[in-house]
């Protein structure tokens, strides 16, 4: 069985330096490490091209999605029977990879549970996992450990998938270029598997709980990418919910116009801009990298 994994990285030189000590160290030996970056300009170039042990590949950046669509690709068409996805800011703990691999006989998609740098567990996207997470553990008597059944996709920190739902439901849309990508790529997945999170297989994450999330680059994305998405939702009947993407019209822009009344900062007025760009470039269609064209 060959394991091949791989991380997606751009302009963060020492956390990538981290990650790739947790993928050297863990128990299970990795037999290719593989490192997309995504045009770097802080030094990771000249470091990766000293690491003999990498797997590198160098191309313009195109975002996570562009990422970790090249990234399964290479590791699909190289022969790995199961491929690890790994972002640039996450730790997995040194016996990740083995408690996940005790699960491969009852799932192909396989996540790992992450936690904040301050102990809170990370609970998206798991939707179902939040609401159900006290009455969905199953107990695992050949790993001796305890499982939750996912049935409402994927994360791409830290997935394990196995090469035969790769064969069936295809590459990560690069398309997407940020957000989005994980949950289309997620919901294909369940209409032929059901994905589940193993407990004991953990990582860490850079951020803490308490920091906010909010970027105005994400937030673009997150509204641009809606139809995308619906096109999705539509080729494959994949029932991802749509009861929230009115929000994305309505409620937050009004909100960000509110909160720039009573707090006029630089980030709020950006964050403003990017809800009511993302609008217009969805409507637009447009895929790939449009953020830069607006100059938020």
């Amino acid at each position: 069985m060959k394991i091949y994994a791989f991380i997606v990285t751009f302009n963060r030189f020492e956390l990538l330096k981290r990650v790739v000590e947790c993928l050297r160290n863990q128990t299970y030996k990795i037999d290719k490490i593989l490192v997309v970056n995504n045009a770097s300009t802080d030094g990771t170039s000249e470091w990766l091209a000293m690491q003999p042990d990498l797997f590198v590949i160098n191309q313009e950046n195109l975002g996570g999605a562009g990422g970790f669509h090249t990234g399964v690709k290479y590791c699909y068409e190289d022969g790995a029977d199961w491929i690890w996805m790994m972002d640039d800011d996450v730790f997995p703990e040194k016996d990740c990879l083995e408690n996940l691999l005790k699960y491969t006989k009852i799932s192909p998609c396989i996540n790992m549970s992450r936690y904040y740098s301050d102990g809170v567990v990370v609970p998206c996207p798991y939707w179902y996992y939040q609401k159900n997470y006290k009455d969905s553990l199953f107990y695992d008597e050949a790993t001796d450990n305890q499982y939750v059944r996912v049935p409402d996709g994927v994360c791409f920190e830290g997935l394990l998938i196995k090469k035969d739902i790769v064969s069936q439901i295809g590459f990560p849309d690069k398309d997407f270029f940020v957000a989005g990508d994980d949950t289309t790529y997620g919901y294909r997945a369940v209409k032929i598997c059901t994905p589940i999170l193993v407990k004991s297989a953990k990582a860490v994450r850079q951020a803490k709980s308490t920091e906010k999330s909010l970027r105005p680059l994400t937030t673009y994305y997150t509204v641009r990418n809606r139809h995308l998405i619906k096109k999705y939702n539509k080729r494959y009947n994949l029932n991802i919910p749509v009861s929230k993407w009115p929000i994305y019209y309505i409620y937050v822009p009004i909100k960000r116009i509110l909160v720039c009344l009573t707090d006029n900062s630089e980030i709020n007025r950006k964050l403003m801009k990017s809800v009511i760009y993302g609008i217009i470039d969805n409507l637009k269609q447009l895929t790939g990298s449009t953020f830069f064209l607006h100059k938020i």
